[in-house]
């Protein structure tokens, strides 16, 4: 009986690791999917810069960055790479000894770490597509209307790409968390766990999907928020209630002990 009651009670694997928390080591899995797949488009996105400016160079002059489309499609990368993290490793980990709380402090981590990695590269690349734009005589725009990519300046810029990232990877940890624990009826809260979120980004940061165009009536919320203290406070605000949200639904996500 004290043999069988014994084994019943041995976890299959301890994860737990001696003398080193184990939150730097889950660090460390979150930050090889999401690195990995940010080289992964970092290195394509300048390829095909490269080679898109020189065939459409032979025909018209560029107006458009393509960098800044670039970073726009980067940020929903580190959203999915959460998303597939928590919905595929939360349970196994979990399950082999691990906590929550160390799962979730290394998905806020992460976050933060692939926000400071990706804002500097991602300014630098549009200041060295807009260096190669002088050099020819093209002006670089977001927009196609003319208006320079770096006419905020490199500081704002760089500011607002980096919380961008931030709060994209945080919504998908979130959203990850979410529909590991309601599954189809996570659909529901969308609008609150990527809408709200994205939105307060855009809103209030000069990074690459800031709001810019918006009615007369509008205009005054916008330059109240944008690069401003108010701003600045709504948005810690929000990336504190994101993380402490995707905290509070994983510590009520089940998990079904396993069997030996």
């Amino acid at each position: 009986m004290t043999t069988t009651a014994s084994t019943q009670h041995t976890p299959t694997a301890d994860i737990r690791p001696a003398g080193r928390p184990l939150w730097q080591r889950l660090l460390m899995l979150h930050l090889g999917g999401q690195l990995t797949v940010a080289a992964w488009f970092v290195g394509t996105a300048l390829v095909v810069m490269a080679v898109g400016l020189a065939v459409v160079s032979r025909y018209v002059e560029p107006s458009i960055s393509v960098v800044r489309i670039a970073q726009s499609i980067a940020l929903w990368f580190p959203f999915g790479v959460a998303i597939v993290l928590v919905v595929t490793y939360l349970r196994t980990v979990v399950a082999a000894g691990g906590t929550r709380r160390a799962f979730t402090l290394a998905g806020v981590t992460s976050a933060v770490v692939i926000g400071v990695v990706l804002g500097p590269v991602f300014t630098g690349m549009l200041m060295l597509e807009d260096r190669i734009y002088d050099s020819l005589g093209w002006t670089p725009s977001g927009d196609g209307v003319g208006q320079r990519v770096l006419s905020i300046g490199i500081w704002p810029h760089l500011w607002g790409m980096t919380v961008s990232v931030v709060m994209f990877t945080l919504a998908g940890l979130l959203v990850g968390a979410t529909y590991l624990r309601w599954h189809g009826w996570a659909t529901l809260l969308l609008p609150v766990t990527v809408a709200l979120p994205i939105t307060v980004a855009a809103l209030t940061t000069q990074g690459p999907r800031a709001i810019t165009s918006v009615p007369a009536d509008g205009r005054m919320v916008v330059d109240a928020l944008q690069g401003t203290p108010l701003g600045v406070a709504l948005l810690l605000i929000t990336i504190t209630a994101t993380a402490a949200a995707a905290w509070w639904v994983l510590r009520r996500i089940p998990i079904r002990p396993s069997r030996s």
